[in-house]
């Protein structure tokens, strides 16, 4: 293919338009360069920040983020869940009710960001996060204040949009939080960057789109979305108990740094594969949504999904896990050597989270969004059942041991067998689209670590270099023989997109 047609083709998949499935490709992109693209400017924010910052500094903005997390996803109210899903392709009717009802749980957050600062300031010991909860209210009040047209963005599949909105307020933080802390390196360059995130966001959700919200209220329209949202709201408390239940407890048992080490240790490595999660379960939910009374396409989607997600996610995580001590000391310093192991532990738990990223959107499709509130029910009982003494008799590392031992023999198993006896599918597809890049990533981790044990370059940068190289190279090699030799199929998985662009 010529350059001049690699472009138009190009141009043609960033184009919003066509088919669902051409849809949902073109979303996919977007929502890769999105997520990517605002993670990669938030990981540059936190490597810049830790070298000026210390570990404590990250530990006491941790608490205050631990509390402003905890309240927010306490009042969600899965509205915005509830209009995707909605068959109706306008719902304009519905979005000056959901106006009003952010704006009042924005103005309730704020207050009780304000009201609980001396409670968290005592509970966790760390006497900053009373002057700090104040300030991070700013941030509720203008989420309330955001255009509830922004939904059309993730009902109408205009990823292209939300690229802009994302960016927007990342590059923003970005500036304001390296800024101040070359200013003035302390932790209000964090509380800031974070505060400026929120008022970027509303201002830039009026710039993309031209809907026009008032203060009308219907109740019959609330009571409906609020209905379909109540499960969404157990689901969004059940999460923040599993995905922050475990710094929470780090904050309140050890001292701000450890909690420093720990969220650091989630940041950079769970967060490279989980992101993976969130541009699968963010495309594939509406698109799930629009062919909801057809099995048989979501199930096909589903397997695709998986093997994407595991595509990337695999060697990111187990990437991560081998290159992880290099990558601490080249970028970080030794101050955060502390946070290696954690760290190796949590990029697998990011792997095994990765598998399951769309299963949660076949849940929501079809319907039975009570599941995303039950299933981690019964894994938040297993998590707390063993989390307290074992990060009291081992530390950190000893807390992302048991979530990791949580997710593999738990949260995983109970994630794929309601998935599958809701689709009326074997385990064995879902099972294979993982195996493949899995086996892949593996054999460039063991590549990775190999050469890092007889690597001796005199500089730690330098030798991220070529591990990474290494790395590259060989899941590339492993790739193409698994394709070549064991008959993997992603070619034909490659065809299949080309001809949908």
């Amino acid at each position: 293919m010529s350059p001049r047609r690699w472009l138009r083709a190009l141009r043609s998949a960033l184009t919003p338009g066509g088919s669902v499935t051409r849809l949902s490709l073109t979303s996919g992109v977007w929502m890769g360069l999105t997520k990517f693209g605002t993670r990669g400017v938030q990981l540059a924010m936190v490597v810049i920040l830790a070298n000026l910052l210390t570990p404590t500094a990250f530990g006491i903005a941790g608490v205050a983020f631990i509390v402003a997390s905890l309240l927010n996803r306490f009042s969600q109210l899965g509205i915005d869940a509830a209009l995707v899903q909605n068959v109706e392709e306008d719902v304009d009717r519905y979005l000056d009710t959901v106006f009003a009802l952010n704006v009042a749980r924005g103005v309730v957050l704020a207050g009780l960001l304000v009201l609980v600062a001396p409670l968290a300031a005592r509970l966790f010991d760390t006497p900053m996060v009373a002057a700090l909860l104040p300030v991070m209210a700013i941030s509720p009040l203008a989420a309330g204040l955001r255009n509830p047209g922004l939904v059309y963005f993730t009902k109408d599949l205009q990823y292209h949009k939300r690229f802009l909105y994302e960016t927007s307020s990342s590059v923003m933080q970005f500036v304001v939080a390296v800024g101040v802390a070359l200013y003035e390196p302390t932790v209000w360059a964090l509380i800031y960057g974070f505060v400026t995130t929120g008022v970027v966001s509303m201002v830039a959700s009026y710039l993309l789109h031209d809907y026009r919200p008032s203060l009308g209220f219907e109740r019959d329209l609330a009571v409906e979305l609020v209905g379909y949202g109540k499960w969404m709201l157990g689901a969004h408390v059940l999460n923040f108990l599993m995905d922050e239940g475990d710094d929470a407890l780090v904050g309140i048992l050890l001292a701000p740094a450890a909690l420093g080490f720990y969220q650091m240790a989630h940041r950079i490595g769970n967060t490279p594969a989980t992101e993976v999660t969130h541009v699968v379960s963010d495309v594939t939910f509406p698109v799930y949504s629009k062919i909801q009374s057809d099995l048989s396409a979501i199930r096909t989607g589903l397997m695709r999904a998986v093997q994407v997600s595991m595509l990337v996610a695999a060697p990111l995580a187990l990437g991560m896990v081998a290159i992880a001590p290099t990558f601490v000391e080249a970028f970080l310093g030794e101050s955060w050597l502390p946070m290696i192991v954690p760290m190796q532990l949590l990029a697998l738990y990011g792997l095994l989270h990765a598998y399951s990223a769309s299963f949660g959107s076949v849940w929501k499709a079809l319907a039975r969004p009570d599941f995303l509130t039950k299933v981690p029910l019964v894994v938040l009982v297993f998590t707390f059942a063993g989390i307290w003494p074992v990060t009291e008799a081992y530390g950190i590392a000893g807390t992302a041991a048991w979530v990791l031992l949580v997710r593999l023999l738990v949260a995983t198993p109970l994630d794929t067998y309601v998935t599958v006896r809701m689709l009326d599918m074997g385990v064995f597809p879902l099972l294979r689209a993982a195996a493949y890049p899995t086996t892949a990533a593996g054999t460039m981790a063991a590549a990775v670590l190999l050469v890092q044990d007889r690597l001796v370059l005199g500089s730690s940068m330098l030798e991220f270099a070529v591990l990474l190289a290494v790395g590259v190279l060989t899941y590339a090699a492993a790739v193409a023989l698994l394709e070549t030799q064991l008959g993997w199929g992603l070619r034909a998985e490659v065809r299949e997109v080309r001809r949908a662009i």
